[in-house]
């Protein structure tokens, strides 16, 4: 049996956590054996494995101490790595994220006697990492035997900006039904059955543009009583976004339920979802909305939507203004004829972007 070793901070809630997590998933199901490597313990996962997966992690590095402590400890996850692949023998090692592609490629100098491969899992020039890390990344990278990353613009800045020798562009998949985990947030309890809902999934943090979609929102939900708008995450943003919600004067037409782990019930509810992300490397919740048939409208932020969206037809795609968004809000609360049409068209992304497509763009990577 062969043996993959997939790398990555931590399984908890995030949209590389959940890719990292179907791909486990499905190349266990493939045949193949994955050892999944954490710097967190198990403890904090969130998605569902596959109980074949091994769960491994990182030893305990102490107290980091300045600079220096920070390069020991680097140091140690790369020697760390390496063992782990003298040990046991995989076909591949996968970093996920920067930092882990970054350490993956250290752990592959002077080494070929497997694949050594990163993923880049948001659009870099929008998540610097300091300019020590992207130094080392751009020379790090050429010792990768391939990076993965998300979209043409990514491809295109790894070709510029660092010495990768070849770069392989492979989209997140969208897999039906989405896993349930807890906590379960029961749909009912936050909008009535009456009633039409705005939807949008995410972190609540400032990158979320959620203020910017409160904002656009409220004189529209102002003008049509039945409609309400959802924002279902947790994060550093919620107390700012709540006191933009009061002084607003849309306290009963605005909640934030906070995490869900039943969110495919969130995605059968809703009547429309609004993306208003000012960076995103593919965003999952756009996709998984437009999978379960919902209209769409979503800013052209750098990368991901527009490789989703083609406006008019499975969604609107827009600059990012509150005055677009509010006007565009308007037309989805407005007109159920054009809410039927993009909901319709928008079904064709489960094909698009198949779990099957994914696998096999994998499974090419790894092997080679």
């Amino acid at each position: 049996m062969k043996t993959i070793v997939i790398f990555i901070h931590s399984m908890s809630s995030g949209g590389a956590e959940r890719v990292t997590s179907i791909l486990s998933n499905n190349l266990v199901k493939q045949g193949y054996r994955v050892i999944l490597l954490t710097h967190k313990s198990a403890q904090s996962d969130f998605y569902y494995l596959d109980p074949a997966i091994e769960r491994s992690q990182l030893p305990e590095m102490g107290e980091v101490k300045g600079a220096i402590g920070r390069v020991i400890n680097n140091i140690e996850i790369v020697r760390h790595l390496r063992r782990l692949v003298k040990k046991e023998a995989p076909v591949a090692v996968v970093g996920m994220m920067s930092h882990s592609a970054v350490h993956v490629a250290l752990a592959g100098i002077g080494g070929r006697n497997c694949e050594y491969i990163g993923s880049e899992r948001s659009y870099p020039p929008k998540v610097p990492l300091g300019r020590g890390w992207e130094l080392i990344r751009k020379y790090a990278y050429g010792y990768l035997s391939r990076l993965v990353v998300l979209s043409s613009e990514s491809e295109m800045w790894a070709s510029q900006n660092t010495n990768c020798k070849s770069v392989t562009i492979i989209p997140n998949p969208v897999e039906l039904p989405l896993q349930t985990s807890k906590p379960i947030l029961p749909v009912e309890r936050f909008i009535r059955a009456d009633q039409k809902l705005l939807l949008t999934v995410g972190r609540l943090g400032k990158e979320k543009g959620h203020k910017v979609l409160i904002k656009a929102a409220a004189p529209v939900l102002k003008c049509h009583p039945e409609w309400k708008l959802v924002i279902v995450g947790e994060g550093p943003e919620r107390e700012n976004l709540e006191q933009l919600i009061r002084e607003l004067g849309v306290q009963d037409r605005v909640a934030l339920p906070g995490k869900a782990g039943n969110i495919d019930a969130w995605y059968n509810r809703a009547d429309a979802f609004a993306l208003t992300s000012e960076l995103e490397g593919f965003p999952n919740a756009l996709v998984e909305a437009m999978a379960h048939g919902t209209a769409v409208v979503s800013f052209d932020c750098d990368t991901g939507p527009r490789d989703i969206i083609e406006n008019g037809a499975n969604g609107f795609l827009i600059q990012p203004s509150i005055d677009a968004l509010t006007e565009h809000l308007t037309v989805l609360f407005s007109d159920e004829g054009i809410r039927k049409e993009l909901s319709k068209n928008a079904l064709e992304v489960k094909e698009r972007f198949s779990i099957n497509k994914f696998i096999n763009n994998w499974l090419d990577v790894i092997n080679g």
